[in-house]
């Protein structure tokens, strides 16, 4: 990401978006270093703490993570899991749940963590 800012200087309408959050939050941190966080909009998915902690971090190009609530998913796959493995049937649409979450909605979200 240095290097593609670095070589596109005049670019202020970016938009990265990515489904691993290693790449989205590494882009935030290279627009935060050069001093063009306000030239980018990030999107990210999962929502796990990195990408959370990113979202409600000063000057971050984080606008919205749309969280699928991965510390939720033992909670919701150990029963299926265990009905799957007793032969019972298990719904075609249990895997996720998920909720675009910005800065301004974070703390309904996750209020003992990120709360303003």
């Amino acid at each position: 990401m240095h290097d593609w800012l670095a070589s596109h200087p005049k670019y202020n309408n970016i938009l990265i978006a990515g489904a691993v959050n290693f790449f989205t939050i590494g882009a935030s941190v290279a627009l935060r270093e050069a001093g063009r966080e306000n030239d980018a909009v990030i999107c990210s998915t999962t929502g796990s703490k990195d990408d959370l902690e990113e979202l409600v971090s000063e000057n971050s190009s984080y606008k919205a993570i749309i969280c699928t609530f991965p510390e939720l998913y033992g909670s919701i796959l150990i029963p299926y899991a265990i009905d799957y493995l007793e032969g019972n049937p298990v719904p075609a649409d249990f895997v996720s749940y998920s909720q675009v979450i910005n800065q301004e909605n974070i703390g309904r979200f996750y209020p003992n963590i990120f709360s303003k």
